[in-house]
């Protein structure tokens, strides 16, 4: 039974060859009838399809391999023969297989066969398509030579035209230009016809203003004459006020030793009397005191009483008398007390430079000994900033007399001293800021004292809230130099100088070479002052003195010379030399301490001679109201020649 199974495989087999190469052939015979891209494409199908049948193929060979070792094992093994009868069930599975295989194939065949058919038309049509484009193509270049024909006919007649209007043209331009000849012709006849009238309307106007002039010079001549009689007796009257005036003094000036005397008098009998009634008040406790001892009775208490009272109203008499005998107060002490505000002030402020020159030098003469107490070396800052802030309390109340007295008087200023509308009290208002200024340098140079501190013993400190005072301080210091005028040039380079330097730290605070770009913002400090200082000198020389003169420039020499030494200590700051660098630190230590004094004087005598302003104002208008009395007095010996 496995024998005929294995035969008819056998016959079967060469049934399916025949197959594939049917296939082949038809397969080959569709591709070579297409003329088109078509056939690349059924080509390619015609190979996937043959594939498929070879391994078809491939697998019927197998399957007549595997049936005749089956035979030779049928052969050989009996047992084994429901085996083989399972091996021809799978094999006729398989046969099943190839057989749907086959189907699909013939399927896949007719399909390629129907695109064929397909293609076969379209490329049909594609002939049809490029006969028609062919006779297109014959037409547009009938027409194409029509229109190149067309096209020399109109070019022809563009030239044509182009030379008539070239023609109409240059006629066009030969008009304008006569045209613009006749019109500058017009427009000179009309200039001169302004002109004309003009010169007449002139003439006509300067006849009048000479008729007004003819009429009126004779009133100013007399005028003139006049008024040069009355400067004549007048400075006749002035020599002899003046004469009067040396007389009255020469005769004052004993009276006026002997009031001082009389007033030295009448201080001293003051003091008399204050001590007298110091005395009856003592004596009069004492009384008291023995009347509760001895209780003696009401009336020895009554006639004590009235005793003590006869004499107090007779002591109050007295002093009363000797108080209408004395002159009123004595207006020179509150006068005096006028300027006692802006003294504070400038005292606070060189109280501030002088401790922190201090401080630096301190400061780097310990760092190079390597024992470096910072809260001890910051000491003349906490004593610096104690005094400010007890001055600047102080600011508030000084002058208070002067401003009582102004009050009383109901004027602004008495004499030549400060206006407490314009300069006392702006001095007091402006402490309030300056005292928030000295708070906040206060809190910022603590925050510095901490973290040295800290950095020195080797603990973690954040620059943060140190950044962050510094920058307030520097800002408060900008918006003071752009605000206010006084000192604008130093609240404004000091302020950028700090801000700079805080934030050079706070980026650099961990690189020691790095660390020169803290001190270098103050060599830019150093050097807009400079400028400040040598632009005022120049400025004012026309008003200063020359003690004023020889303080400006001892004071601009002095910050040059702080400007090298901080140029010096940046230098070898930026080299890691920061020991090398002590010198020079003490040098500007030294050059603050000491630009205060010429600062302080230069201030005092500002205050005591006037604003530098002022006095450049003042001297302005004496010099306009001299050039006015000479342009007068060269006007009238013209008009007495007229």
């Amino acid at each position: 039974m496995a024998r005929e199974r294995v035969d008819r495989q056998r016959a079967r087999t060469p049934s399916q060859l025949q197959y594939c190469n049917d296939l082949e052939v038809l397969t080959v015979s569709g591709v070579s009838g297409c003329t088109c891209g078509s056939g690349q494409q059924l080509t390619e199908e015609h190979e996937r399809l043959a594939s498929q049948s070879r391994s078809l193929v491939s697998r019927a060979d197998a399957v007549s391999i595997r049936e005749e070792e089956l035979e030779q094992r049928l052969e050989g093994l009996d047992p084994e023969a429901e085996r083989l009868q399972l091996a021809e069930e799978e094999l006729r599975w398989s046969l099943q297989d190839v057989e749907a295989a086959r189907v699909e194939a013939e399927q896949a065949l007719q399909e390629v066969r129907g695109r064929e058919q397909a293609l076969v038309q379209v490329e049909e049509d594609l002939c049809q398509a490029a006969d028609e484009l062919t006779a297109l193509e014959q037409k547009v270049v009938e027409k194409e030579s029509a229109l190149v024909q067309d096209e020399s006919n109109l070019i022809e007649v563009r030239n044509a035209a182009e030379e008539e209007i070239s023609r109409i043209q240059e006629k066009h331009d030969l008009i304008e230009q006569e045209t613009f000849s006749l019109r500058s012709e017009f427009e000179d006849l009309g200039n001169l016809l302004d002109e004309v009238e003009r010169e007449q309307w002139s003439l006509e106007s300067d006849r009048s203003l000479l008729e007004e002039i003819e009429s009126q010079v004779e009133p100013i001549r007399r005028k003139l004459m006049e008024r040069e009689r009355r400067l004549h007796s007048e400075e006749e009257e002035l020599k002899a006020l003046e004469a009067d005036y040396e007389e009255r003094e020469a005769q004052l000036a004993p009276e006026y030793e002997e009031s001082a005397q009389a007033a030295a008098t009448i201080l001293n009998r003051q003091q008399e009397l204050d001590r007298q009634i110091e005395e009856s008040r003592q004596q009069q406790q004492r009384l008291l005191q023995q009347l509760q001892d001895l209780n003696d009775g009401k009336s020895a208490d009554c006639v004590a009483s009235e005793e003590i009272h006869d004499r107090l109203v007779h002591l109050r008499n007295a002093e009363s008398d000797w108080a209408l005998r004395l002159p009123a107060p004595s207006l020179g002490l509150w006068i005096r007390t006028a300027l006692y505000t802006f003294l504070c002030c400038l005292a606070a402020r060189l109280a501030f430079l002088v401790a922190h020159g201090l401080t630096l030098v301190v400061s780097l003469n310990e760092i190079t000994t390597g024992q470096a107490n910072w809260w001890l070396m910051f000491l003349p800052i906490w004593v610096g900033c104690a005094s400010c802030t007890l001055l600047l309390m102080i600011a508030w109340c000084a002058s208070c007399p002067y401003i009582k007295l102004c009050l009383s008087e109901r004027q602004p200023r008495l004499n030549d001293n400060p206006s407490i509308l314009t300069e006392v009290l702006p001095e007091i208002v402006l402490t309030i800021p300056g005292l928030l200024f000295l708070v906040l340098a206060f809190c910022s140079e603590y925050h510095v004292c901490q973290y040295l501190t800290a950095a020195q013993a080797g603990a973690e400190s954040s620059p943060t809230g140190l950044t962050t005072l510094l920058i307030m301080v520097s800002l408060l210091s900008l918006c003071q130099g752009a605000l206010f005028k006084d000192n604008s040039a130093l609240w404004l380079s000091l302020g950028a100088g700090l801000l700079t330097s805080a934030i050079c730290f706070a980026a650099t605070r961990k690189s020691s070479a790095q660390q020169a770009l803290v001190v270098a913002p103050f060599v830019f400090v150093v050097a807009c002052l400079l400028l400040a200082s040598v632009h005022r000198l120049k400025q004012y020389a026309a008003v200063l003195r020359a003690d004023e003169k020889t303080l400006l420039q001892t004071e601009a020499c002095l910050l040059g010379i702080l400007g090298v030494c901080l140029v010096s200590v940046t230098y070898k700051v930026s080299v890691d030399k920061l020991k090398e660098a002590s010198p020079e630190g003490c040098s500007s230590g030294i050059l603050l301490c000491l630009l205060a004094l010429p600062r302080a004087q230069l201030c005092i005598w500002e205050a005591q001679r006037g604003l530098l302003e002022d006095r450049t104002f003042s001297g302005q208008a004496r010099i306009s109201v001299g050039s006015s009395e000479v342009q007068i007095g060269m006007a009238e010996p013209a008009l007495a020649a007229s």
